[in-house]
């Protein structure tokens, strides 16, 4: 099993991605696609953060949101990480069709609901379990300049 540390590297490099494609034009499927990933490694992090916590590393989604729903220490990112899973599965596979999926992307608080909103909450619970506060920093929710 990776350590809580290497799945924090990869979340932080799922941030630097979503603001690379922030910068670089209409790509919010794919930002919204990341920011799942993002959270999923922050789940990660917390359980392999704690040497008590039985956790052989959850191999598929399923398995990762049978650990949310089934241990009260992710009782508080519950909702927030079912809508990162839903909307990154509108993003990758246009879950809904596609007249649903442009809709979904063409919201202009798209960023406000799922970074700001979702991804915010995974980010600040992470960094209370985590005791690195620096991970929801306002800075790093901010949408990238450009």
């Amino acid at each position: 099993m990776p350590a809580w540390t290497d799945h924090l590297a990869l979340a932080s490099r799922c941030r630097s991605a979503q603001e690379v494609l922030h910068q670089n034009g209409p790509h919010s499927e794919w930002i919204v696609a990341i920011a799942f990933y993002e959270a999923l490694h922050l789940v990660e992090a917390v359980a392999a953060s704690d040497p008590g916590f039985q956790h052989d590393r959850a191999v598929t989604h399923m398995e990762r949101r049978e650990l949310i729903y089934q241990h009260d220490r992710f009782k508080a990112i519950r909702l927030a990480y079912k809508e990162l899973h839903r909307a990154s599965l509108i993003a990758r596979y246009m879950e809904g069709g596609y007249l649903a999926t442009d809709r979904f992307f063409a919201a202009p608080n798209l960023h406000q609901l799922v970074v700001v909103g979702w991804l915010g909450a995974v980010r600040r619970w992470a960094a209370a379990e985590l005791k690195l506060p620096d991970i929801a920093s306002p800075a790093a929710m901010a949408p990238p300049k450009g």
